[in-house]
């Protein structure tokens, strides 16, 4: 989880070859602070999105003499995300933690002929919080606030109790065989994700089998795949890599009806991408350079109602719905990166600047499903975002004579412009407020010692 996993996502995966190496047999414990996102307004801080994770790695020494190293880790990770926007001027608020744990057991045989890679984790969190409404929409259309607008306060009120339960699995399988000047490996990656969304609110409509306490049910699930090809020369020096991936994801809901008179679904949205990433890793002296490119093609559909929120005239069921779907989604990344290592003193840091550019297009449709003669302008349009991505990174490391004391800091630049002239607005301007904003920072300290 966090900001690293999401930027790769978005940017193609890049799976990390960090494995080929032989893992040390020493115990780490490690705390590190993300600031995802935050916001200012007229100089008061509004929003703040943040992470905090405590992991504890245990690496037993283990080894076959004659036959090779067999090396053993078990990982303990409690995370702890919040989003907290309640001093913000918007119409939705809300103060919510979510703790997440993860448990990972990783296991690797580097012999002389072969390296066999095994990696599980598991992982979960269920999390309780309150969504805050200020004040709903409104429209200078008076038809659409009599048999729409008006309707959804008494539907929904202005407290949401909501529930998060996130569980994930993970596991990822690799080979490779060593040969006289390469060595060929593969791999395979697979993650699966069930997660619940719970909303209980209170109705007040004007229909008795519709009020009082209800719940919305929003189970939605991921399902991740990676297949690899890599080749390492003996010196282990080089690395080339091609992965395909795949991704799926289905969000359902279930309204939980009180009676016929409600629908039994308020409908679903679904998202599939695949693509493929190559990248090179070469290692000259104390420095590290890499050179990738990534590209993915993504489409999605969406088909969602409101439940019923109410009788006109106490005999004709208001409902609204909207429909649309993402198609042509398209996106491709060049990535470099250069990492040096030095020694300064009783020090030894790090050092690491990578770059990421890339272009992300698609066509969006969009239709609301209005009931009552109410008509709405449909969304058509083509999105096009040009991003440059720069992660810089420094670590600083003291070693003593039985710990390793190791403090690091990145900082995640993104610039995004947008290139087309569709009409479709996501942020709404005011000349009134001065907005600032801030984030994808990280601090780390973690503290290394051997167990013999």
């Amino acid at each position: 989880m966090g900001i690293e996993q999401t930027l790769q996502n978005i940017l193609g995966y890049r799976f990390s070859f960090q494995f080929l190496s032989a893992d040390s047999s020493v115990n780490s414990v490690n705390y590190q602070f993300l600031n995802i996102y935050s916001k200012r307004t007229n100089c008061v801080k509004t929003l703040s999105f943040t992470e905090r994770q405590a992991l504890f790695s245990l690496r037993p020494p283990l080894s076959f003499v004659g036959q090779g190293k067999f090396n053993l880790a078990l990982t303990l990770v409690r995370d702890e995300i919040r989003f907290n926007n309640e001093k913000d001027l918007t119409s939705v608020i809300t103060d919510y933690f979510l703790d997440y744990n993860n448990v990972n057991l990783r296991a690797s045989f580097n012999g002389t002929r072969k390296l066999i890679y095994f990696d599980f984790g598991c992982g979960f969190a269920a999390s309780d919080g309150i969504v805050k409404i200020r004040s709903y929409p409104y429209s200078n259309d008076e038809l659409m606030n009599r048999f729409f607008l008006d309707w959804l306060e008494p539907t929904f009120g202005k407290r949401l109790f909501t529930r998060v339960k996130v569980s994930n699995m993970r596991l990822t399988t690799s080979f490779l065989k060593r040969g006289k000047i390469l060595s060929p490996g593969f791999l395979v990656s697979k993650r699966i994700s069930n997660n619940d969304i719970e909303i209980e609110y209170s109705n007040s409509s004007n229909k008795e089998e519709l009020t009082g306490s209800r719940k919305l049910t929003v189970p939605f699930d991921i399902n991740s795949s990676i297949v690899g090809f890599f080749l390492e020369d003996n010196a282990k020096r080089m690395v080339l890599s091609l992965l395909l991936f795949e991704d799926k994801i289905f969000l359902d809901t279930d309204n939980n009806p009180p009676a016929f008179t409600d629908f039994e679904s308020l409908g679903y949205f679904k998202l599939y991408r695949k693509g493929v990433s190559i990248s090179s890793l070469f290692k000259f002296k104390k420095a590290v350079f890499e050179a990738g490119a990534s590209g993915y093609t993504f489409t999605s559909k969406l088909d969602m109602r409101t439940p019923v929120l109410g009788y006109f005239s106490k005999i004709l069921p208001i409902s609204h719905g909207v429909e649309g779907n993402i198609d042509n989604g398209k996106a491709h990344f060049w990535h470099l990166s250069l990492q040096n290592k030095h020694n300064f003193l009783f020090f030894k840091d790090v050092a690491n600047i990578s770059y990421s550019y890339g272009c992300l297009t698609s066509t969006v449709n969009g239709e609301a499903k209005l009931e009552f003669g109410l008509v709405s302008t449909p969304i058509h349009g083509e999105l096009k975002y040009l991003i440059h991505l720069f992660d810089i990174a420094y670590r600083i490391s003291l070693p003593l004579e039985s710990l390793g004391i190791h403090f690091m800091i990145n900082q995640f630049i993104p610039f995004v412009k947008r290139l087309d002239k569709s009409k479709i607005k996501f942020r709404k301007e005011y000349p009134d407020r001065k907005i600032s904003y801030k984030g994808g920072f990280k601090f780390s300290i973690s503290i290394d010692f051997p167990l013999d």
